[in-house]
């Protein structure tokens, strides 16, 4: 029987960095019928995401970097520092479990996340899986309120279905523009996601031992938005994973 438990035990193959990514199951139908959220976006939301996402970065895993937009977290760890021995069946249980639980605290109601661990070979590539998910905020977050614009509007979902097949980013600017819903104002949050890093604080109190004032660092979590046209993701994920950090 243990051959039969341990046939699928795959582990994270050789690379520089390991992400895990997770997503909300069936959050569509959760934000839409089964709990009052604001729409596209919710602040209530957004803080569940928030704390979920903070009690990631101290749950037991040397995580470096976190990013979230959405109903979605990614993970970023070096190989080295990856927990249960780099195996996969753990990772993703086990993280999938621990977002689970905390969001289902934060909205009140049992709702549940997958995780897919996500090997990268270098830097070049973490930078370039960040560009890609923040991109994909800013795709879906333009989608959303040209959708709820036009809901908000009158018009029914299929209408709005027609109304923006093949629409380019900039025509649905100026979609949003004939509403007067000016999506460059929106909080960058809503529009590119967020990340979450942590940031040496240095402060200055008493030592115990000699009674003297002695500066101290200690580890604290930072939120930030990624920015326009993705730099400061690049800037940062660089950052991140320089030697020295």
């Amino acid at each position: 029987m243990r051959q039969h438990e341990l046939s699928l035990n795959e582990t994270v193959p050789e690379c520089d960095w390991v992400v895990l990514r997770l997503d909300g199951r069936g959050f569509t139908k959760l934000t839409k019928e089964a709990l009052d959220f604001a729409r596209p976006f919710d602040e209530r939301f957004h803080a569940a995401m928030q704390k979920t996402c903070e009690h990631l970065m101290i749950c037991g895993a040397k995580i470096s970097l976190c990013y979230t937009q959405s109903d979605e977290i990614s993970l970023l760890l070096k190989n080295e520092d990856t927990p249960f021995s780099g195996k996969t069946r753990k990772l993703n249980s086990v993280f999938a479990g621990e977002a689970s639980g905390i969001f289902s605290l934060e909205v009140g109601r049992p709702v549940a996340f997958d995780c897919r661990a996500i090997p990268l070979a270098q830097t070049a590539d973490v930078v370039d899986y960040f560009r890609w998910r923040g991109e994909d905020a800013k795709r879906n977050g333009l989608t959303a309120f040209c959708y709820w614009t036009l809901r908000a509007a009158g018009f029914e979902p299929a209408e709005v279905d027609v109304r923006m097949y093949g629409l380019s980013k900039d025509q649905k600017l100026e979609l949003l523009s004939e509403y007067d819903v000016d999506f460059a104002a929106q909080p960058q949050w809503m529009r590119t996601g967020s990340f979450l890093r942590w940031r040496s604080d240095v402060r200055v109190g008493l030592d115990p031992r000699t009674k003297r004032q002695a500066p101290t660092t200690r580890q604290v979590l930072e939120w930030l938005a990624p920015g326009p046209e993705g730099q400061l993701i690049s800037n940062l994920v660089v950052d991140v994973c320089s030697p020295e950090s």
